[in-house]
């Protein structure tokens, strides 16, 4: 029987399942993805749709920051 997990919904900076991510989604539309849902983070699920972490939307803009620097250097 699969756990019931709709009570964690309620938790205070918990998103569920039905908010992630996957690992192939880019930063920029995982941005788009925090913004409209106004979240600071969201958990990353892998191919086989199983958790695979959280991504952190500062450390996500930091990550696009540095990206554009290294662009600009080019």
């Amino acid at each position: 029987k699969k756990p019931d997990t709709s009570s964690l919904k309620r938790l205070s900076g918990f998103e569920g399942s039905d908010m992630a991510v996957s690992q192939t989604t880019d930063k920029k539309q995982t941005l788009q993805i925090m913004d409209k849902l106004n979240v600071e983070n969201l958990p990353v699920i892998n191919k086989d749709k199983r958790f695979a972490g959280i991504v952190n939307r500062s450390r996500l803009t930091a990550s696009l920051i540095i990206d554009i620097a290294n662009e600009l250097k080019k």
